[in-house]
């Protein structure tokens, strides 16, 4: 139970740096997507496995020891582009996830695949851009 109280109190430190983050950065300007602090962090996220604790955040993945939460490795998320992007890259929707031998990464238009504990790039794909008709009933 010690790891999920050490979970715990790591997402109540993240949500308050988030809205403390907000509150000194305002309101966005008219037509901004996302609000505060996001315009400036990047995707965001926390996952974890029996052994590591992983946060992304700034465009990094962290990686900590679930036993004393050291950071252990810093790992930056490629700056690759999809096929055919033309502007430049707005942010979209991101998460993090721990699998057994490898941790996802959704970052905007890219998935990737990093191997678990060293964080080397396995699989890097382009998502296929969403249907511009709706959907279907």
């Amino acid at each position: 139970m010690k790891s999920s109280k050490i979970l715990l109190s790591l997402a109540v430190v993240t949500m308050v740096l988030i809205l403390t983050g907000t509150m000194a950065f305002g309101d966005p300007p008219q037509g901004a997507s996302l609000p505060g602090i996001f315009q400036f962090m990047g995707p965001s996220g926390i996952s974890g496995n029996q052994t590591h604790l992983y946060v992304l955040a700034g465009g990094k993945i962290m990686q900590y020891s679930l036993a004393d939460l050291k950071l252990l490795k810093t790992v930056a998320l490629p700056k690759a582009e999809p096929p055919g992007a033309s502007k430049p890259p707005t942010p979209g929707p991101h998460g993090i996830w721990a699998g057994e031998k490898s941790l996802f990464v959704l970052s905007g238009p890219m998935f990737y695949e990093f191997s678990i504990p060293d964080l080397t790039l396995k699989t890097s794909v382009a998502l296929p851009k969403p249907d511009s008709s709706g959907p279907t009933p």
